[in-house]
């Protein structure tokens, strides 16, 4: 298998490379060992109310994702910077937007063309870094040089991993044909996670960045975690 995937990237002409995955646990769940390496492990923000725990996922400089201004606000408090956490904007008001943006939330995932007019306000050195709900359309960007594409975002459904993950790589693709920005990221959240899933969706990855001949992109999946 190894070997199989080692000759069709070398004749793909990509370099396709394991990259950290973040996967999200809720509170009260046992320590997750990745099957694979390189794995980040992110959390929820739900497990900050317990102190130990709190202290720990700042402590490792653990990830979190956040639902919302409450959330974003409690992760905060607990003291998990800024850059750490990641949030939707479907969940934020237009100045909600405007505040995490300020503060530097690590990961702030628009879908319209309002939320980009809104982050589009915010002026600092640097473009503010947003990710992309899948089927928004790269155009949602197009005249807004203040905000710079990283990522795209998916909330699986009923579809399949391996369906799921072909059609983000495709999008990866068209953002590519169309606007010539390379995105580095994607994020699949809903996934109910566990060590077979884990590898299922690494290997469709590394099967879709060959067929569509893109490099492989970092993996952040969130959701519930299972063991077993």
């Amino acid at each position: 298998m190894l070997l199989s995937a080692a000759l069709s990237t070398w004749w793909s002409g990509i370099a396709v490379r394991h990259h950290p995955a973040r996967l999200v646990l809720a509170a009260g769940d046992p320590p997750f060992e990745p099957p694979l390496p390189g794995i980040e492990i992110a959390r929820s923000v739900a497990g900050l109310g317990d102190p130990e725990f709190a202290r720990w996922v700042v402590g490792h400089r653990q990830p979190v994702d956040a639902v919302g201004a409450i959330e974003l606000d409690t992760a905060l408090t607990a003291g998990v910077p800024p850059a750490q956490i990641g949030v939707h904007c479907d969940d934020l008001t237009s100045n909600e937007m405007l505040w995490a943006a300020s503060i530097g939330v690590g990961r702030l995932v628009i879908s319209s063309t309002h939320q980009a007019d809104v982050l589009s306000a915010v002026r600092g050195p640097k473009p503010v870094n947003v990710w992309l709900q899948s089927g928004s359309g790269c155009c949602v960007l197009r005249g807004r040089p203040s905000l710079r594409l990283v990522g795209l975002d998916a909330h699986r459904g009923d579809e399949d991993y391996a369906d799921l993950v072909d059609h983000l790589i495709g999008e990866m693709a068209d953002v590519r044909r169309e606007s010539r920005v390379v995105v580095g990221r994607l994020g699949i959240s809903g996934v109910h996670v566990n060590s077979d899933t884990v590898y299922e969706i690494d290997d469709a990855v590394t099967d879709g960045c060959i067929r569509y001949r893109v490099p492989r992109p970092q993996l952040l999946l969130s959701g519930s975690l299972v063991t077993a």
